[in-house]
This record gives C-alpha cells, sequence and structure tokens, in this order.
C-alpha cells in the first residue's frame, strides 16, 4: 500500500497530509490531476458504451462528496 501510494504521490495523483491532532494518521487526498485523469476516463468509458450501443443511464456517474474527494454516486 505504501509503495502504491508513493507512486501516486510522485506523479502528482495524491497529496498526503498529517493529521494535525493525531501524527500517527496520515490522511490521501485525490489531487485536480487525478480527478482529471478520472474524468477523462468516464468520458472514454462513455464513448465506447455509446459506440456498442449501451445505455450511459445505467452508468454511475463519479461525483465530489463535501471533501473534495470523488465518490461512485
Amino acid at each position: 500500500m505504501r509503495t502504491a501510494l508513493k507512486r501516486l504521490v510522485d506523479q502528482g495523483f495524491v497529496s498526503l497530509s498529517e493529521d494535525t491532532c493525531d501524527q500517527r494518521q496520515t490522511f490521501a487526498q485525490a489531487t485536480p490531476k487525478l480527478l482529471e485523469a478520472l474524468d477523462s476516463y468516464r468520458a472514454l468509458f462513455t464513448r465506447a458504451m455509446a459506440a456498442t450501443d449501451q445505455s450511459s443511464e445505467t452508468a454511475t456517474p463519479l461525483a465530489q462528496n463535501r471533501m473534495g474527494q470523488a465518490t461512485l454516486a
């Protein structure tokens, strides 16, 4: 898990921050770069579904929760 997070941080997809109350905890958050990549992939999948006559209405869209994190809606 640490190796994967380090790679995502190195590539600019994730940022890490420490809990100000408990320094044993570290939080990983998606960066705008990751959210843009996810939007691009979602658009690619939507086009692929349209090309195969699949309904995009049944797809689960990505949304942002109140903390700005990407979640499945």
